[in-house]
């Protein structure tokens, strides 16, 4: 942390503008944070050039080329938060040591390859107060150095992590359909194939969600955002329509139509029917028999 002539410390905080920028390309033993408080600047990273602007954060992963450039004539004022993953993990903790227990929920986004670093992650307008407020915090503390000051920076920058790492799950993971990859898309199409030859016999989420072989938890994401139905619905629903089919097709009790259409119990199947289609097995089967010759 060349710039970091504060003391040897675990955290650099800081807030620069274009005369203070580092110049050139250079990399950091550390993960450092960007966010812009005001103007545009460029970023460069992994041999591309993208404009970054005011409300826009990025986050640098550990020995990841890059380099920052004003525009000319643009003011524009970047806090930088850089630590060491130990400050947050515990010491002795590298990075690929610390990937196997952090919470890949907020942090993750972080610390990926440099072909997968997102340059730019912009902040919605109704965010960015709480998020300056953090920072602002931040370098408060780290200006000041009272009593307990690195304890505190360490509760901000986690808290940080946790608003950032929301935002980019809203931005990235949790798009609609269009934005959905190929490879989920066919995930998602072997699952559907599984539950269509398998619904007559219990089977769970975490057994679908294997067969796709995505988490459980975004298996249940993309199920929902394809289908518009949880899985437990659409289960539900192939169950259903055997049911129907073979109330009308067949004189076989309400009671074995439903074990054989993947329902436990027939307490269960009634009730589901019914939520289904406002009508009960039995009165469903008078009324689309009633018309059927003996």
């Amino acid at each position: 942390m060349e710039d970091n002539y504060n003391e040897n410390l675990p955290i650099f905080i800081r807030s620069y503008n274009e005369s203070e920028v580092t110049k050139g390309k250079h990399t950091h033993e550390m993960i450092q944070i960007n966010y812009v408080a005001s103007g545009n600047v460029v970023h460069s990273i992994n041999d591309r050039e993208f404009m970054v602007n005011e409300g826009d954060a990025f986050v640098i992963p550990p020995f990841i080329p890059h380099s920052i450039r004003a525009l000319t004539e643009t003011p524009f004022n970047i806090v930088e938060v850089e630590f060491n993953p130990e400050f947050l993990w515990g010491e002795n903790i590298s990075i690929k040591m610390a990937k196997s227990f952090i919470d890949f929920a907020y942090i993750e986004p972080f610390l990926v390859s440099e072909k997968e670093v997102k340059p730019r992650l912009n902040i919605p307008l109704s965010l960015r107060g709480r998020i300056e407020k953090l920072l602002q915090e931040m370098m408060d503390e780290y200006r000041n150095k009272e009593a307990g000051y690195l304890l505190a920076i360490k509760a901000l920058v986690l808290s940080l992590l946790v608003q950032l790492g929301r935002i980019y799950s809203k931005e990235v993971i949790f798009k609609d359909e269009a934005h959905l990859t190929s490879h989920h898309l066919a995930s998602l199409s072997r699952a559907l194939s599984y539950i269509d030859s398998n619904f007559t016999r219990s089977i769970t989420v975490d057994e679908i969600a294997s067969q796709a072989f995505l988490s459980t938890s975004y298996f249940c994401y993309v199920f929902k955002q394809l289908t518009h139905l949880t899985f437990t619905q659409y289960l539900n629903e192939k169950r259903v329509e055997m049911m129907c089919r073979l109330l009308i097709t067949s004189t076989t009790p309400i009671a074995t139509i439903s074990l054989m259409s993947g329902f436990l119990t027939i307490s269960h199947a009634n009730r589901v029917f019914k939520e289904r289609l406002s009508i009960s097995p039995r009165e469903y089967r008078k009324e689309y028999t009633k018309n059927i010759a003996p």
